[in-house]
């Protein structure tokens, strides 16, 4: 996309701080949850669907390994796309012909949309576990995932009330992230302490 502008006269530049902007979008952070839902299901249900579910119950493996391999594999997948979101925010950049890359910025911006997507993971597949339903355990996921995102018009204003959420973050040139991170690190850690909670029932759980 052109993110060169021309603002009384001046041409704006397609910044770092601008191009992640683009990182937050609504749109891509829905086609994101779809994903991590359609792709947790299928770690959750790939023995059952292949009908492989008898011979992997008595395979001399414990719970917390199978549950572990799935969701670092579909952690490894989340951090791939944020690699192809930094490549194409250099190449939003390059194609501009904007070439003060500032990828300490790129790297920190992804890492917290990164969190946001591994702390839904875990409740993707925990909501898998849990109603042992395939395909209503993806709306269940997908409904969830649109609530949250919208919670405060709902009337749900305290970020604690919300599974993943924070009081927010904003980046400036000028100002960087300001005071935001420390509480945004609070929350995050919070909600991990939830994640951690569903992922010890994931395992109790195990199908």
């Amino acid at each position: 996309p052109e993110l060169m502008e021309v603002e009384l006269g001046i041409a704006s530049v397609p910044a770092t701080a601008r191009v992640i902007g683009l990182f937050g979008d609504n749109t891509m952070a829905m086609i994101i949850a779809a994903l991590i839902t359609f792709y947790a299901g299928m770690l959750v249900w790939r023995e059952r669907d292949a009908r492989a579910h008898a011979i992997a119950d008595v395979t001399p493996v414990p719970n917390w390994v199978s549950f572990a391999g799935k969701y670092l594999g579909l952690a490894t997948l989340l951090v791939a796309l944020q690699g192809i979101f930094l490549a194409g925010g250099l190449i939003v950049q390059v194609s501009n012909g904007y070439y003060d890359f500032e990828l300490p910025l790129y790297l920190k911006v992804l890492g917290i949309y990164l969190t946001d997507y591994l702390l839904f993971a875990m409740l993707a597949m925990f909501i898998h576990v849990v109603v042992n339903q395939k395909y209503l355990a993806h709306t269940l996921a997908i409904v969830f995932f649109i609530f949250t995102a919208n919670a405060t018009d709902l009337g749900v204003e305290h970020a604690l009330w919300i599974y993943g959420s924070d009081p927010g973050w904003q980046y400036s040139d000028l100002s960087g992230f300001g005071p935001h991170l420390g509480p945004w690190m609070w929350f995050k850690l919070f909600w991990a302490g939830w994640a951690t909670l569903f992922a010890t029932l994931m395992i109790a759980w195990w199908p």
